[in-house]
């Protein structure tokens, strides 16, 4: 770990626990690690958290020109692309504290990763997260054309990396669930990094599975880490899978930030978790 590293977290903590809080503005920057996006994500709803409860003179996201997501198509801080910037407070005459996370442990990382309340991480969204305005007609769209007047089952397998953090599910358990929960004219909505999951529900389900076009794998090698597709496009269909998971009657879903995010943005959905995520300990 770089030193620049310790001297982020050591600053941030000082500044947390010690300094005037109400003279802090926090800027969350980019992780210096590779997180998936909803890892991301999640850790500025945990940081949002900790805003309202300690009271800083403000908070802002800005992941500059680096990250995952980041295209150098579409210009700096890929938060952007998906989201408005988000800015709480003036910074003028403020002290900037610069936080980059590293891991799940340190203060402010993650918070809402591991027992938060669904439905406080949902207010924390409704309150500071709004998704672009192109983003939610690509949502309401495909809605309108494949879940209007049905009953949608989602389902959402995390494979490839996924392993070192939690037990792979065997594909058989999946189907097992969704046998036990489909009924007659029901769909199945799949968000997948693997496509050899894709095609196992859709040669079990064949006039009944849903999903989008995307980029998927064909090895485990995770799709974030290196598909060959654009930082931009990779984000978006993850953005597009988490709120259409949002809007399905009922959830299946494998260990994973992406299908987590899903039920903060509507917390009263009906959800199956097949597997646990290994505690950070």
């Amino acid at each position: 770990m770089k030193k620049s590293s310790f001297f982020h977290i050591f600053l941030f903590t000082f500044a947390c626990l010690f300094s005037n809080e109400q003279n802090t503005f926090v800027v969350i920057g980019s992780p210096i690690y590779n997180p998936g996006m909803f890892s991301v994500l999640h850790t500025v709803i945990g940081t949002l958290d900790l805003f309202e409860n300690r009271g800083f003179g403000g908070i802002e996201v800005d992941f500059g020109s680096s990250g995952l997501y980041y295209d150098t198509a579409k210009g700096p801080n890929w938060w952007t692309y998906y989201l408005e910037p988000l800015q709480i407070g003036n910074k003028q005459g403020k002290k900037i504290v610069p936080y980059r996370f590293i891991f799940h442990s340190l203060p402010m990382a993650n918070r809402s990763e591991f027992g938060m309340n669904k439905h406080r991480a949902a207010e924390i969204i409704t309150n500071y997260f709004q998704f672009k305005a192109y983003l939610l007609r690509m949502v309401y769209d495909y809605f309108d054309a494949n879940f209007k007047g049905k009953r949608v089952i989602g389902v959402h397998y995390r494979g490839t990396d996924k392993k070192v953090e939690s037990p792979r599910v065997p594909y058989n358990k999946v189907l097992k669930e969704i046998e036990k929960a489909i009924g007659p004219g029901d769909m199945i909505y799949v968000a997948t990094d693997e496509s050899g999951f894709l095609d196992f529900i859709q040669n079990h389900f064949p006039d009944q599975t849903l999903s989008i076009d995307a980029i998927r794998s064909n090895n485990e090698r995770p799709i974030h880490l290196g598909s060959g597709g654009s930082g931009y496009q990779i984000g978006l269909e993850a953005m597009l899978d988490v709120h259409l998971l949002s809007k399905c009657n009922l959830l299946i879903r494998t260990s994973s930030n992406l299908s987590l995010f899903s039920t903060y943005l509507n917390p009263d959905l009906p959800v199956i978790v097949l597997n646990e995520r290994h505690h950070p300990g």
